[in-house]
């Protein structure tokens, strides 16, 4: 508890062809961010997107939107950089939760085209015995893409994975 979790998240265009055209850091979906209620979470985000403006929100958390926080309204300018910080409260519920661009006109295009990420508060649930030292599958469900040979989904950055569920 009350750790500290400093990170950079690089937004910009992806080489791939299909879907997610943009990504954080180069993965799809973007790096997935780990924190325990009582943390803080200081996060850099660096617009590398070209001619887009860009910025952040992190969805479902219980934090300020004040000033350098959860703060749709800042524009991170191409090129620029924000450097965010996220207070999470001791009393926060554990789950998991995502971040994705919230700028007013652009986030629509920038989440479809690939920019999103896991968020993982630890706690709960998490030290319970038979649950404690489970195998964790995190699976992020990204789409649906409309392209030339139909709908697409991402699961964890794969088009359209057969998943076996036992």
């Amino acid at each position: 508890m009350n750790g500290l979790l400093d990170t950079t998240l690089s937004a910009a265009p992806d080489a791939t062809d299909g879907p997610g055209r943009m990504t954080y850091d180069g993965e799809l979906p973007g790096p997935t961010l780990r924190f325990r209620p009582g943390d803080t979470l200081k996060l850099r985000l660096q617009n590398d997107l070209g001619g887009d403006i860009t910025n952040l929100h992190v969805h479902g958390l219980h934090v300020s939107p004040r000033d350098n926080g959860d703060n749709v309204f800042v524009h991170v300018m191409p090129g620029e950089s924000f450097s965010y910080e996220y207070q999470i409260p001791d009393d926060h519920p554990a789950g998991l939760f995502w971040y994705h661009p919230h700028s007013h006109g652009d986030s629509m295009q920038q989440v479809a085209g690939g920019l999103a990420g896991a968020m993982i508060i630890e706690g709960g649930l998490d030290n319970l015995p038979g649950i404690q030292g489970l195998p964790e599958r995190l699976m992020v469900l990204h789409g649906p893409f409309f392209g030339t040979t139909g709908i697409e989904y991402l699961v964890n950055g794969q088009v359209n994975p057969e998943v076996e569920i036992r």
